[in-house]
C-alpha cells in the first residue's frame, strides 16, 4: 500500500482519457468541439482551484484531441512554471515550438524564421509586459517612443538616425514575427492549420513572469487560428495580478484584456449521471486501502454531509487518504462513535484546520461543529431535526455527527441524544473532550495541534 497517490503517467500528446479515474471524457470532446470551431484569435482560461485535477486533464486532453475526438487543431503542450526561470516568456515560447515540427519541414523552417523574428523582439516583449499597469495599455510602439523621448534630446543626428533605424527593425521584426506565425497556421492545400497552445501552471509562475506572458501573448501571438489554453486558477492569476500592480487594481477586469473566455473545470459528471468528482476520486482511490469498511463508510457519510459546505478538491481527497493509511490497527478496535468521531476531525484537519485546532486547544464548542457541518442557518445554531419524517441519509448522519460531538463536550443530553450515543462510546459513559483527545492523540500522533503539547 502506498502512502500518498501517484499522479498517473501520461505520454502527453500520445494518452487520451483511458487512464482518468473521473470519466472526463465527455468534457474533453466539448473541448475539442470549442477550439475546433473558432478560427479568430482566441485565449480560453481553463479556471480550475488548486488540485481540482486541471494538469492532468489537459495533458489527457492533448492526446485524446485527435486520437478520440477527431481534432483538427495542432496541440502544444507548454508548461510555463518550467521555464519561468528565464526573463524571457517571448523567447522561451518559440523555442519550444522547435519540439513539435518534424525535422526539415514546412514547420519547422517557419519556426527558424519565428525565432529569427523573434531575437530583435526580446527586450522588447520584455518591456512591453513590465510597463502595462503605470499608465494603462502600452503597446510595442508606445515603448520603442518611450525610449525614443528618454534618449532623443541630448543625441547627435547620426545617433538619433541609428536608434530609429533600430527602431524600424524592431517594427519589421514585428510584422515578419506576425507573418511566419500565419505561415504556420497556412497548411497545405490551401486549408488553414489550427494551433492551439496549451499554457499549463502558469498561476504557479512568478507574478513579473505570469503577466509578461499574458502581454506575449496579446501583443505577439493575436492572429488567426492560433489559440491559446490557459490551465490556471484564476483567483490566484488575480492575487499576482495585485502583487505586481497593488490591491488597488480590479485584477480581473484586468485579466479580461488578455482572456477571451473563462471555462470552469467542472466538479460533477457533465453527462448528469454520478455524483461530485471528489466523491467518486474517493471511492476509487480508497478501494486500494487494506481496512475494515467502516472506517470507509464513516469517511464517506462524512464527506457526503460536507458537500455543498465545504470545499473539496481532489487534492483534499489524497491528503485524507495518507492519513488513513497512517492510522494505526488498533483504530479498527475502537467503538464505532470514536471512530465516526476521529473521522470527523480528521476531515476538519484537512479541509478546515481552523476549527480542528479548537479541539486541542479545548477550545470547541457545539456551535463550531455545526458551522462546519452546515448546522448554522441564517447564522444561527439549529439542531438537527430529529423526527421520524427526515430520514434522508444526509439527515441521519447530521443527527448522528450533532449527537456523537454533544457528547464529547459533556453537554446536557436529551433523549434522541441519550438515545443515538448510548452504544457509541462503550465503557465511556461519562466521555470529556479530554479523554476523546487522549484517544485522538494515541491514534493519531502524527497530528499537530496548535498551542498545545503532545498527548501521549
Amino acid at each position: 500500500m502506498k502512502l500518498t497517490i501517484d499522479e498517473p503517467e501520461i505520454n502527453i500528446g500520445v494518452d487520451g482519457f483511458e487512464k482518468c479515474l473521473l470519466g472526463r471524457s465527455e468534457f474533453g470532446k466539448q473541448f475539442t468541439e470549442l477550439v475546433d470551431k473558432i478560427d479568430g484569435p482566441l485565449v480560453v482560461a481553463l479556471d480550475g482551484g488548486w488540485g481540482s485535477g486541471k494538469s492532468v486533464f489537459l495533458k489527457m486532453w492533448t492526446g485524446a484531441h485527435k486520437k478520440d475526438f477527431d481534432g483538427k487543431a495542432k496541440i502544444i503542450y507548454f508548461d510555463a512554471f518550467e521555464h519561468d526561470f528565464l526573463d524571457d516568456p517571448l523567447i522561451s515560447l518559440v523555442s519550444s515550438l522547435s519540439d513539435h515540427f518534424p525535422q526539415k519541414s514546412k514547420g519547422q523552417k517557419v519556426v527558424f524564421g519565428l525565432k529569427k523574428a523573434a531575437a530583435p523582439l526580446a527586450k522588447v516583449a520584455l518591456r512591453v509586459g513590465l510597463a502595462v499597469g503605470t499608465a494603462g495599455a502600452t503597446e510595442v510602439l508606445g515603448v520603442v517612443g518611450d525610449e525614443a523621448i528618454k534618449t532623443g534630446a541630448n543625441l547627435a543626428d547620426t545617433e538619433i538616425a541609428n536608434f530609429w533605424a533600430k527602431a524600424d527593425g524592431q517594427i519589421m521584426a514585428m510584422k515578419g514575427f506576425k507573418k511566419a506565425l500565419e505561415e504556420l497556421t497556412a497548411g497545405q492545400n490551401g486549408e488553414s492549420q489550427k494551433i492551439v497552445i496549451i499554457v499549463d501552471e502558469l498561476d504557479r509562475c512568478r507574478p513579473d513572469y505570469a503577466l509578461a506572458f499574458l502581454e506575449v501573448i496579446k501583443h505577439f501571438f493575436a492572429v488567426p487560428n492560433v489559440h491559446f489554453v490557459l490551465g490556471v486558477n484564476l483567483w490566484s492569476l488575480e492575487n499576482s495580478v495585485r502583487a505586481r500592480y497593488g490591491q488597488g487594481i480590479e485584477a480581473a477586469d484586468y485579466l479580461k484584456k488578455f482572456i477571451h473566455l473563462q471555462v470552469r473545470l467542472p466538479s460533477r459528471n457533465i453527462s448528469g449521471l454520478g455524483g461530485s468528482y471528489t466523491l467518486l476520486y474517493f471511492d476509487r482511490i480508497f478501494k486500494q486501502i487494506d481496512t475494515t469498511i467502516d472506517i470507509i463508510v464513516a469517511l464517506e457519510n462524512c464527506l457526503t454531509a460536507l458537500e455543498g459546505t465545504v470545499e473539496i478538491s481532489l487534492r483534499d481527497i489524497e491528503r485524507i487518504y495518507t492519513k488513513v493509511v497512517l492510522l494505526p490497527e488498533k483504530f479498527q478496535r475502537y467503538q464505532f462513535g470514536f471512530q465516526y468521531s476521529i473521522c470527523t476531525a480528521l476531515l476538519m484537519s484537512v479541509l478546515a484546520p481552523d476549527i480542528y485546532n479548537l479541539i486541542g486547544n479545548r477550545k470547541l464548542t457545539i456551535h463550531d461543529v455545526g458551522k462546519f457541518f452546515d448546522f448554522n442557518k441564517g447564522g444561527r445554531f439549529a439542531k438537527p431535526d430529529f423526527s421520524p419524517e427526515n430520514s434522508g441519509d444526509d439527515d441521519r448522519f447530521r443527527c448522528l455527527t450533532y449527537s456523537l460531538w454533544h457528547r464529547i463536550l459533556a453537554l446536557p443530553m436529551d433523549e434522541d441524544v441519550q438515545g443515538l450515543t448510548e452504544q457509541a462510546f462503550g465503557r465511556f459513559t461519562r466521555l470529556s473532550l479530554d479523554s476523546f483527545i487522549q484517544t485522538l492523540g494515541e491514534i493519531l500522533e502524527i497530528w499537530e495541534m496548535n498551542d498545545k503539547p503532545k498527548v501521549v
